[in-house]
């Protein structure tokens, strides 16, 4: 539908908004240091846009397949008030609706696990770039100590 249309244009948009900033070599660092926590807060958001698309998948394809409480005859189970406690009539589930809501809460909890793992993924050089250090400023081996490091150039004959 319409929010699985929203999801491929905005990640599309997002993909070719990247590659001109990051990767083309025209692009000033003033740019990039600009867009990044922009291009990552829009990034998480299209993820966040995707699953609601799958989960609102998933739903729609329950209620296609008349998914609900049921008796043993296999009659729409009705109830007379407020179900307080519905995990004492999941086992009326066809199995098939056990799966969708299994499906859904793992899709769930993907996107949770995922926005949670983002969050504690700011690194010390992320958190540099985003404060705008130059590279001088930042704690980075320097070229001449890192050509230490390997082999020696080849004699010159």
């Amino acid at each position: 539908g319409w929010v699985v249309l929203a999801v491929v244009v905005g990640a599309f948009a997002q993909y070719l908004y990247g590659l001109a900033t990051f990767l083309a070599p025209c692009a000033p660092p003033s740019l990039r240091q600009f867009s990044l926590s922009t291009h990552v807060v829009v990034g998480l958001a299209i993820y966040v846009a995707s699953a609601a698309a799958i989960v609102s998948g998933i739903a729609e394809k329950a209620a296609w397949t008349h998914c609900g409480y049921y008796n043993k005859k296999g009659d729409s189970y009705v109830l007379d008030g407020a179900d307080r406690n519905p995990a004492e009539h999941y086992h009326l589930f066809p199995d098939g609706c056990k799966f969708i809501n299994g499906a859904a809460l793992a899709a769930l909890a993907t996107t949770v696990s995922t926005l949670l793992a983002v969050a504690s993924l700011k690194t010390g050089a992320e958190s540099d770039v985003l404060a705008g250090k130059k590279r001088d400023d930042l704690d980075l081996p320097s070229p001449a100590s890192t050509s230490q490091l390997h082999m020696p150039a080849p004699p010159i004959v």
